[in-house]
């Protein structure tokens, strides 16, 4: 039976009866009532809640009338544009319309709640909409092409001859050129460092080891000298970091699985005939 519940051709049924049931009442309302307009306490109530919301205070009295006029007078125009026939065959009304259909699947088609087990394939399954960014902390010595000529890779590589070299004893406070921002990166992201040094420089960073000298590495500005002082690889989350996000991402792909049920359920009860369009509109093939 709970199958059967959540059966989008059940759930298509249930709102088939519900549009007759409906129609049924409108159609026995008296037409001096059909011809009638009613401003309803709860509607009254939603137009002082509405202009709360907009402008911080209630409306006046007079404020008020206006709101009640400019619903009197759509309500007047919307109604004789259906009795003019004026929603049929228009795009924007046959959207509209069917969006309102959708949005009454939605909140009838019910999800259940899924295991960890099911949401743990699901996280597998797109891990890299779950990445947890890459860290690092480093310094550099860099390296600006306006004061060097073209040996300045090569200057570059001997100063990392000699820092390799544990009784050089140089100070790296002392070389290199000064940089815009700074000689030293502490926990810098990995899409921070993108941003500040490029993606190719960072993806070049990522792959160096930890505690040793290495470059030159290019970024925008010249060249670097590098020492990674410590470094997280970009990595996905546990299920238990990303459950809430992996949850909600679960559910909207179910809920549009089944409304594609719902809707190819409605499709099924139609027979379908397409013309083809006149050649002269269908893009022409190449005779080369």
């Amino acid at each position: 039976m709970n199958k059967w519940l959540k059966e989008p051709l059940f759930h298509f049924l249930l709102i088939g009866m519900g549009i007759f049931l409906l129609y049924g009442l409108i159609a026995n309302v008296p037409v001096d009532e059909k011809n009638s307009i009613n401003v309803s306490v709860s509607h009254a109530n939603r137009m002082v809640s509405l202009w709360e919301k907009r402008w911080q205070r209630p409306p006046t009295q007079e404020e008020f009338n206006g709101l009640v006029k400019q619903y009197i007078n759509e309500e007047v125009l919307y109604r004789e544009a259906l009795a003019m026939g004026l929603d049929k065959n228009d795009p924007v009304v046959r959207r509209r319309m069917a969006q309102k259909v959708k949005f009454i699947s939605e909140n009838i088609i019910t999800i259940d709640t899924p295991s960890d087990d099911v949401l743990q394939t699901y996280l597998d399954t797109h891990a890299s909409k779950y990445q947890l960014a890459g860290e690092i902390t480093f310094r550099h010595i860099y390296f600006n092409p306006a004061k060097h000529d073209v040996s300045m890779e090569d200057e570059a590589k001997q100063l990392l001859t000699k820092l390799l070299d544990v009784n050089s004893g140089i100070d790296v406070n002392n070389v290199g050129d000064s940089f815009l921002h700074g000689t030293i990166f502490t926990n810098l992201k990995e899409f921070e460092l993108n941003r500040l040094l490029g993606k190719e420089f960072t993806q070049e960073l990522f792959k160096q080891a930890v505690g040793k000298w290495a470059g030159p590495l290019t970024s925008g500005y010249g060249l670097h000298l590098i020492y990674i002082e410590s470094k997280i690889a970009t990595q996905t989350a546990s299920l238990v970091m990303a459950k809430q996000s992996v949850l909600k991402d679960w559910m909207s792909d179910e809920r549009k699985k089944a409304n594609e049920a719902f809707v190819l359920n409605l499709r099924e009860q139609y027979k379908v005939n397409i013309a083809k369009p006149s050649s002269t509109l269908l893009p022409q093939k190449s005779t080369k």
